[in-house]
């Protein structure tokens, strides 16, 4: 499969090359979100209607076993190498993080035209060359967030288990 192919390849030549932490954070990010984007980007309506369907198969859990063979490989890639800038992290955590990635990529990437319902809006769906990049920044955030700067401090205070504590309403304590 192509895509999945596209960001093996690049999730494992980001691990060889020799970088920071906090740029190893980035590359990991864009070597797995940029093959979809390019794909989409491409021209060739097939991709966009993959994409699509990626789109309603994971926001609806339909065939997600089947689905999930063309990209648990990279995912699997991708959680190896974060664990590998954060050991000190739970396994959940890192799961978590791979995971929460996935609600903005599929907004960007399956184009579902939800922005184009406010008559203010300033881009279209479809206009992956601004919103890939944003995307990109958002998530790398986001996994800052979550986990802290890479081999660094944590963004959040930790409960005596080493995981965020939460006081059961959904807010940390």
């Amino acid at each position: 499969e192509p895509l999945s192919r596209m960001r093996l390849e690049r999730l494992r030549a980001v691990q060889a090359r020799n970088m920071n932490a906090d740029e190893r954070l980035t590359a990991l990010v864009a070597a797995y979100l940029g093959p979809p984007l390019e794909l989409s980007q491409s021209g060739d309506p097939g991709w966009k209607s993959f994409f699509s369907l990626i789109g309603q198969v994971t926001c609806t859990g339909f065939a997600a076993r089947e689905i999930s063979e063309l990209f648990n490989g990279p995912a699997r890639e991708l959680m190896s190498a974060l664990h590998q800038l954060y050991p000190s992290e739970a396994p959940a955590k890192v799961q978590a993080a791979t995971m929460l990635m996935v609600g903005p990529y599929i907004m960007v990437i399956s184009e579902p035209g939800r922005i184009e319902t406010f008559p203010e809006r300033a881009f279209s769906s479809g206009d992956l060359p601004l919103l890939g990049p944003l995307m990109k920044d958002f998530i790398v955030g986001g996994i800052r967030g979550l986990l802290g700067a890479p081999g660094g401090g944590h963004a959040r205070a930790r409960n005596g288990k080493g995981t965020v504590g939460h006081s059961g309403n959904g807010r940390s304590r």
